[in-house]
């Protein structure tokens, strides 16, 4: 018996057929072994780079009579070809009050459009009356524009929740928004306005411990959160802090450059909110690299372009697997991909 029928049939599951070779021989072709697979991003199954959205800059005006007559406006962006009713997510921008249908977070509201989700931005804005009614309800009088829009923010997340069925009768777009399916997301003191709806608890004034936790939100994400003694956020020991009630699921991305030079806030302590809140559901994408700062995770920096790219899938599959159950987007969350796809420099937190 030659080497090759030798071989062959002790390894007969793993070889390939033996062959002739030119000379008369028998040769043993090489084992068929599939290569090692790739680290990728998320895409998502419904992503589509170029997917258009409509009722992009649309403006829609309305008032919240449960805050006296508040005056809001917030802009859609629907995906156009995505089929079916969409999962929605409510974006807060960051930065100081913006004038009526005045929106930022372009970046993010195209990304989330194009992976198939309807995204309502809020601009979150104030007026003389506003700010009394905040100061009053903070018992503060004559407070600081940001304390009136600490106070005011949250409440702007849970009119604009209530507004939903008018916003689908008014654009006829019944048939295209669940609801039932409900993300919030935030940068900057939008991550302030996230963490508060989800049930994070403020010290504002004389409120003490204060809660706008609303529960129509099913899961959340907060780039670059704030840590205690920071925007009425507190930990004083144990179980007595902010982030103790969270119980939804919850992304926190920053940053080692991820500073605040109005507050004096350094990346590392934004990490905070991840480690305070309680099991399960939470992530932490942390991004190792001075360069990864402030507004690269509002995707519009001049970080490096793949920083963005990392930010910005790690947002989708997250909301891919929390709120359309997608089990590719958990298997990507729960892999070592982002991690080996970015060469280390994101540390990935789960609880």
């Amino acid at each position: 018996m030659t080497l090759c029928m030798l071989l062959c049939t002790a390894l007969c599951t793993t070889l390939a057929a033996c062959g002739s070779g030119s000379n008369g021989t028998t040769a043993v072709s090489p084992p068929t072994v599939a290569p090692p697979q790739e680290p990728e991003l998320y895409q998502g199954d419904s992503f589509v780079p170029e997917l258009a959205s409509s009722n992009n800059g649309t403006c829609h005006r309305f008032t919240d009579p449960t805050r006296g007559n508040r005056a809001l406006s917030v802009q859609l962006r629907i995906p156009s070809d995505a089929p079916g009713a969409r999962p929605v997510i409510v974006f807060s921008h960051g930065g100081g009050p913006r004038s009526e249908c005045s929106f930022g977070n372009a970046q993010w509201g195209d990304a989330l459009a194009s992976a198939g989700y309807v995204v309502i931005h809020i601009a979150h804005s104030i007026n003389a009356a506003d700010r009394a009614m905040a100061c009053s309800a903070v018992g503060v009088p004559n407070c600081s524009e940001v304390m009136a829009m600490l106070y005011l923010r949250p409440g702007d997340v849970s009119a604009v929740i209530s507004q939903i069925p008018a916003i689908a009768t008014r654009f006829d777009l019944s048939e295209r928004i669940d609801a039932s399916r409900l993300g919030v997301a935030g940068h900057s003191f939008g991550a302030y306005t996230v963490m508060t709806a989800v049930g994070a608890k403020v010290d504002l004034g004389t409120l003490k411990g204060k809660s706008f936790a609303d529960s129509r939100i099913v899961s959340a994400m907060a780039l670059s959160p704030q840590g205690p003694g920071r925007f009425g956020f507190y930990d004083n020991g144990g179980d007595d802090h902010s982030w103790a009630a969270i119980s939804l699921p919850v992304l926190t991305q920053t940053g080692l450059g991820d500073g605040d030079p109005i507050t004096g806030e350094a990346g590392p302590d934004r990490r905070v909110p991840f480690e305070k809140m309680p099991v399960p559901d939470k992530m932490e994408a942390f991004l190792n690299e001075p360069r990864a700062t402030h507004d690269t995770f509002n995707l519009n920096s001049d970080a490096p372009t793949e920083f963005h790219d990392w930010i910005r899938a790690t947002g989708i599959a997250w909301f891919d697997a929390t709120l359309q159950q997608r089990d590719t987007a958990r298997a990507w969350l729960a892999s070592d991909a982002l991690v080996q796809v970015s060469n280390g420099l994101v540390e990935v937190r789960r609880k």
